[in-house]
């Protein structure tokens, strides 16, 4: 991610990595993988793409 962030800073874009998970993530003998992407100013989601948050329009039939 640092490495990422420092590439793009000249051109003044912010950077964002995503981790997009199966559900297989959310037993709680994985709460460690899912701390280290936070602390390492990462984000992650399970079993979609937030279109949103990427700034991309939403098919109708997914609002």
């Amino acid at each position: 991610m640092k490495q990422y962030k420092k590439l793009f800073s000249p051109l003044n874009k912010e950077v964002k990595y995503y981790y997009l998970l199966d559900e297989w993530f959310l037993n709680s003998n994985y709460k460690d993988v899912l701390d280290y992407i936070i602390s390492v100013g990462c984000y992650y989601r399970f079993n979609y793409i937030p279109l949103k948050e990427f700034g991309l329009p939403i098919p109708k039939e997914e609002i």
